[in-house]
């Protein structure tokens, strides 16, 4: 690993087989090992190889007494092939975390388009009657202002409606504290219209004032996928009275949240591959709303998901 033979590690001091940089970590390790009787551990050191190249390891020591002595065996790994594959992991979760958001980014879309088209038409309304209203002479300025006030109420409902979607969409703050019934209902005001349009009815069952402390945005995230998913197969298969059902309960230990939909469950084929990246049952699918949400729940929640 470092290029010397073992006479040359014989005759060498700890420091002159680590850069410089680990030198306070390497006092350290010995005066652990020093003290500690029975001490397993493994520590994470950079060594110097012969030719001065840096290799990454891990040194796992066991100190061990015998006939009053202390002896230490240390053990180094050279982990240089396990960081590239683990960096090379972490690439491939950011390239798909980009997706999927790009792949919501689009849903999103379409949502604010069933968010707006009821205030457009409310507004052409509005502006139709204020200019026929003046051409004709028939609108006096009471009702002008009454007119004038209902279109600028529609405006900022549309602007609300923006700020929702930005917010949804911005960067998680660090772990906090918030509401599931409060951020269950966000989720379900985005996506509401687009519900709607479908004709798919949403029940809640959910105790109140239920808190947990996680990434809020990216806990809203697994939701919205989650319901995103249930609409499209509702309206894929056009079930008779679509209906997707959210039932959330709080115990001593953990919070189980169980979204359900009468769309005809999942085929037992793919019940098993659902969860892995790119694999899809839709022909316009991407297969990566559901890969991203267990990453997230299980690598930032540090919680569990499920399909039966």
């Amino acid at each position: 690993m470092t290029g010397y033979s073992l006479d040359e590690l014989r005759e060498l001091m700890p420091e002159q087989l680590h850069p410089r940089y680990e030198y306070e970590k390497i006092k350290d390790y010995i005066v652990r090992k020093r003290e500690g009787f029975g001490l397993k551990e493994t520590v994470r050191l950079d060594f110097m190889t012969k030719q001065g190249d840096i290799v990454p390891a891990e040194i796992t020591a066991s100190v061990i007494t015998e006939d009053n002595r202390k002896f230490s065996i240390d053990v180094a790994r050279d982990i240089s092939q396990r960081l590239a594959t683990e960096k090379k992991q972490r690439e491939q979760e950011q390239m798909l975390i980009h997706q999927s958001k790009m792949a919501a980014m689009g849903e999103m879309i379409s949502n604010i388009a069933h968010q707006w088209r009821q205030p457009l038409s409310k507004i052409t309304g509005i502006l139709t009657n204020l200019e026929m209203g003046t051409l004709q002479g028939f609108i006096d300025k009471k009702e002008a202002e009454t007119l004038i006030h209902e279109a600028f109420s529609t405006l900022k409902f549309m602007s609300r409606t923006i700020d929702d979607f930005k917010n949804f969409f911005s960067p998680s703050k660090p772990v906090e504290e918030f509401c599931i019934n409060a951020a269950l209902k966000e989720v379900i005001s985005i996506i509401e219209p687009n519900l709607r349009f479908h004709g798919i009815r949403v029940l809640m069952k959910v105790q109140e004032n239920i808190f947990l402390k996680t990434y809020r945005n990216e806990f809203c995230q697994v939701l919205l996928n989650i319901i995103q998913n249930a609409k499209d197969v509702l309206s894929i298969r056009r079930i008779t009275d679509p209906k997707i059902e959210i039932r959330i309960t709080a115990g001593r230990e953990k919070t189980v949240i169980r979204i359900s939909d009468n769309g005809g469950g999942i085929d037992h084929n793919a019940m098993e591959r659902i969860f892995e990246p790119y694999f899809t049952t839709r022909p316009d699918g991407q297969g990566i709303g559901l890969y991203m949400s267990k990453i997230i729940i299980e690598k930032n929640i540090k919680g569990t998901i499920t399909a039966k």
